[in-house]
């Protein structure tokens, strides 16, 4: 039996930042990816940067022995001048440069966060998100899970054959096949019908390049583990790997033609 190295995760933030993988402080390659990806929580530019109006500050002349009597409030030669429209312009143009950024990542992501919960989060009791980057090619993430169980709606089956019967019918699959690893039961898959194989195993690699280096090893060691599940959905056409040993889910998804 081959165990699933420890991925080390820092403690996400308390919400990846581009992301702000273990605590949403990420810090390490998890936070650099998450905070390429997270544009909403690292941010485009820094607004802070932009200050506020600002008043001339040029000393007042000093008083003679004779005009304190007079109590008259020493005011700058210089006459105010206050910025706040100009600044007010200066931010409005840096929101609207971020929102702009924003939207163009999101329409260059394959996938986004919230998709991709609602997609599994009805098969197994998902935590906290450890992990999600995704891009025009590829989708990566990693979830807390706070159960072993995984629900009864989606349709778990304990041979190979009956759960290639259910890809071909459409159906999202759950394989808990004894002593078989993901990855043993995709070799068998692609022994009796490569086809369909083939597209389980581009499935469950689609998302390696958008995965930090840690996770990718974490992943792999995963696959190889007979006690992890290996899920597909036909549908998506993308695979999670539930990783009961240490209590946490993998998504995989890339794009295809």
């Amino acid at each position: 039996m081959i165990q699933a190295a420890p991925l080390a995760l820092s403690r996400p933030c308390g919400p990846l930042a581009p992301m702000g993988a273990g605590g949403c402080g990420r810090h390490g390659a998890w936070g650099a990816i998450r905070a390429q990806n997270r544009t909403r929580k690292a941010g485009v530019l820094n607004l802070y940067e932009v200050h506020g109006p600002r008043v001339s500050t040029r000393a007042a002349p000093r008083r003679t022995s004779g005009d304190w009597r007079r109590r008259v409030p020493v005011l700058p030669k210089d006459p105010v001048v206050l910025q706040s429209r100009p600044r007010r312009l200066v931010r409005t143009v840096v929101l609207g440069l971020a929102a702009a950024t924003a939207l163009s990542l999101a329409a260059c992501s394959l996938d986004q966060e919230d998709e991709v919960r609602s997609k599994v989060e009805n098969w197994v009791k998902l935590g906290e998100t450890f992990y999600f980057y995704s891009r025009v090619n590829c989708t990566a993430a990693l979830f807390d899970v706070k159960a072993t169980r995984i629900s009864s709606m989606i349709r778990k089956v304990s041979t190979v054959a009956d759960g290639m019967r259910a890809i071909t019918e459409g159906e999202s699959v759950a394989f808990q096949v004894a002593e078989l690893s993901p990855t043993e039961v995709t070799e068998q898959i692609m022994t009796r019908d490569l086809p369909l194989g083939l597209g389980v195993l581009s499935s469950g690699t689609g998302g390696k390049d958008c995965m930090a280096d840690e996770m990718a090893e974490a992943y792999f060691n995963t696959l190889l583990d007979p006690t992890s599940v290996l899920i597909f959905d036909p549908e998506g056409k993308f695979m999670a790997v539930f990783d009961k040993r240490n209590r946490r889910l993998f998504f995989s998804r890339g794009r295809t033609s």
